[in-house]
């Protein structure tokens, strides 16, 4: 039975070998990082270079800039526009950035149902079209604006509900797209760039917007331009980011199919181990 035992661990164990090597050189999402050189999972700065400097990642860079550098840019202008125009009180504002954070909750809840239906490139273009529709409707509103007129209020509230109805889902898709361009070694730092990239928005937004409070086509007309500009980037990036969520989804099915293998070679080695004779000692 010793002998037995030992043929057949010494077997499982070189079959479960070969079949982890063969899985993870087919999980490489190409050829280059096939080749990459790495240690223990630690990135070169090769590596680093040649992920980080690619289209997709410096669009995504920019997207979660652009993303932050919007929303922050009208949030600080709505008080101004309020007051002026509408005779809003603090009440009222803070109300409104209460239902706008509601909505965007919601969303938020309704992504992670529809999430694993919808690819997040298709969610990427949904969001982004939302935020770009509600900065356009905003830079032919707010220059025009009239107190007491009830249908410029009813566009400018209706601009903001859409930016934050555009906001989760451009920002969910945009973090989710973000781990699939990058390698294990380098999501970490990849990660802690786009994190960068939000806070330089959040910062130079309500800069910009506050600054140019007076000049709304230069205020609002900048993140249009911006957005517009990124969408050209993100059309000729467009292949490459379905490429990337393709391989994911392929690497997904083969590590159910390698679990699925190795729990069926699991229960065939065992019952080899019941239905052979045993060897027994001499």
């Amino acid at each position: 039975m010793p002998v037995q035992e030992g043929f057949s661990n010494s077997f499982t164990e070189r079959l479960m070998d070969s079949r982890n090597a063969e899985f993870v050189r087919s999980m490489s999402p190409d050829q280059q990082l096939q080749k990459r050189a790495s240690l223990d999972g630690i990135a070169t700065y090769k590596q680093y270079k040649a992920e980080f400097l690619t289209d997709t990642f410096v669009l995504l860079f920019s997207m979660h800039f652009i993303l932050l550098f919007c929303v922050s840019g009208v949030e600080t202008i709505i008080p101004v526009i309020t007051q002026k125009y509408i005779g809003y009180g603090v009440f009222e504002n803070s109300l409104i950035y209460m239902i706008g954070g509601l909505e965007a909750l919601i969303l938020f809840v309704g992504i992670a149902f529809i999430g694993p239906y919808v690819r997040d490139t298709t969610l990427q273009v949904i969001g982004w079209l939302l935020i770009l529709f509600s900065q356009i409707l905003l830079v032919i509103v707010i220059p025009n604006f009239e107190e007491g007129n009830v249908t410029h209020v009813v566009y400018f509230i209706l601009g903001i509900a859409i930016l934050y109805m555009g906001d989760p889902i451009f920002f969910v898709a945009t973090t989710g797209l973000v781990s699939k361009v990058l390698s294990n070694e380098t999501q970490g730092l990849g990660q802690g760039l786009c994190r960068l990239a939000l806070y330089l928005g959040l910062i130079y937004g309500p800069t910009w917007s506050g600054s140019t409070i007076n000049k709304p086509y230069l205020s609002i007309g900048a993140s249009v331009t911006i957005l517009l500009l990124i969408g050209i980037m993100f059309a000729c990036s467009f292949s490459n980011l379905r490429r990337a969520e393709d391989l994911l989804a392929e690497s997904k099915m083969k590590q159910a199919t390698y679990e699925e293998l190795n729990e069926t070679l699991s229960e065939v080695m065992d019952e080899d181990d019941e239905t052979l004779p045993f060897v027994r000692d001499v």
